[in-house]
């Protein structure tokens, strides 16, 4: 026969001010009463420790066993330090006072766990009979359902139901007290930072304004410039091209004229030298001056090379000119083409 714990379930013994909750979940219960049959039902375990009232150097835990959904089912199991060593001893635990509760909180979450299963592992039962109930932990294996804890509990009468529902109320209202408190902090936070956010938004109101004045007065600027600078590169380009097309035309028609001057001292030349040649046979006796005469005309010659030569070093000087001039012409697109992309 299983040995169970039993407790008063008075709250006259436990002082609810000092209680800390441990555990409160909703958990899957298979519930038995008398002959009617097994029901899972979705019910609320919570775990309290606390003191005694009159002792505060006596610990007691105490466990509700409730209902949402039927405000008067209650089940409580209220055990001091004293009466665990008697549960310790007949049921074989082997923690202390202290751990228990944490233990009971870990076989309870595993029933959690098995929520839902079609044969769960571990399982809570509550068996319920006139004038006290059962609580258990039951694990499942291959051959048998081992019981981890068996619990004695009491079933709430109309005392224990009223102060539990009064003591759930007072939580109730403690916790809507404190979510009022929150709220109230919140929407005064929430003015101030809208407060800040107004400010911030005139402040960024004027940023932005002054960013597009300060942007405004830039690109009109910039505008400015760019005009200008094209208006000053077109003028230095076409006076640029105006001085080189000057140069180039001055410079082909010096080319031209000596050329030409060259080619009428050719054609003088060749008609001298035809007239010497055709009066060779003739003045025989003018040989010696025709001579000299020929190396007048050879000396005229190496004279029109070296002034032609001369004439091909202007060129190549002029050529080296017009390279300079077109590298500033290209310098000149390029810093346009900067100032441009500026």
């Amino acid at each position: 026969m299983p040995h169970f714990a039993d407790a008063s379930g008075s709250w006259e013994t436990f002082d609810v001010a000092s209680a800390s909750t441990q555990f409160w979940e909703r958990v899957p219960v298979v519930t038995k009463a008398g002959d009617r049959e097994e029901e899972l039902r979705e019910l609320t375990v919570r775990i309290l420790s606390g003191f005694a009232r009159q002792n505060h150097n006596l610990r007691i835990l105490r466990v509700h066993v409730s209902s949402e959904e039927d405000l008067l089912f209650l089940h409580t199991l209220e055990v001091s330090e004293d009466e665990f060593q008697s549960l310790k001893i007949e049921q074989g635990i082997l923690v202390d006072f202290s751990s228990f509760p944490g233990k009971i909180i870990s076989l309870l979450g595993k029933c959690i766990e098995s929520r839902g299963e079609d044969m769960p592992r571990f399982q809570a039962v509550l068996t319920i009979s006139p004038g006290e109930s059962r609580f258990q932990i039951v694990e499942t294996n291959d051959f048998n359902k081992l019981p981890h804890v068996t619990l004695r509990f009491r079933p709430g009468d109309d005392l224990a139901i009223k102060q539990f529902l009064a003591f759930r109320l007072s939580e109730i209202k403690g916790s809507c007290s404190q979510l009022e408190n929150e709220l109230r902090d919140a929407r005064r936070e929430g003015e101030m930072r809208q407060c800040e956010l107004s400010q911030t938004q005139v402040r960024l109101d004027e940023v932005e304004r002054s960013h597009r004045q300060q942007m405004m007065e830039a690109e009109a600027n910039a505008k400015s410039t760019r005009i200008a600078l094209q208006e000053e590169s077109s003028h230095e380009k076409s006076m640029l091209r105006d001085r080189m097309e000057r140069e180039r035309c001055e410079l082909e028609q010096r080319l031209r004229d000596e050329l030409a001057a060259v080619k009428a001292r050719n054609e003088k030349l060749d008609a001298e030298n035809r007239e010497l040649l055709a009066g060779k046979l003739e003045i025989s006796a003018r040989v010696s001056d025709l001579e000299h005469r020929l190396a007048v005309a050879d000396q005229e010659r190496h004279s029109l090379r070296e002034d032609c030569a001369a004439l091909r070093d202007q060129n190549r000087q002029l050529s080296g000119e017009k390279h300079d001039l077109e590298l500033r012409v290209n310098d000149a697109k390029v810093s346009t083409r900067g100032l441009e992309e500026q």
